[in-house]
């Protein structure tokens, strides 16, 4: 459970601009960080929307768009990682 709250927590970093991390560490941190979800269709899904949310928060904020939205979508979903990691 450690593993997976520390990938949380670094990728939680990342998003709040205190980590620069490339799309391969962000994807090494999503599969640590859903590694524990006995659901295996939910954590694919769950890892890939976080993923493609996360390597777009430049963009996203380079057309216009509210970066403190998109932000505020990005921790809910790990947010929503960490409760489908905690064990039943």
């Amino acid at each position: 459970m450690v593993r997976v709250e520390n990938a949380l927590a670094e990728l939680r970093d990342i998003v709040s601009g205190r980590l620069y991390a490339d799309e391969a560490k962000c994807r090494r941190l999503l599969l640590r960080a859903t590694s524990a979800i006995p659901d295996l269709s939910l954590a694919a899904t769950l890892s890939d929307s976080a993923g493609l949310m996360i390597v777009t928060l430049d963009m996203v904020e380079a057309l216009g768009d509210d970066r403190a939205h998109h932000v505020e979508r990005i921790m809910d979903t790990l947010n929503e990682i960490e409760r489908a990691s905690r064990p039943q």
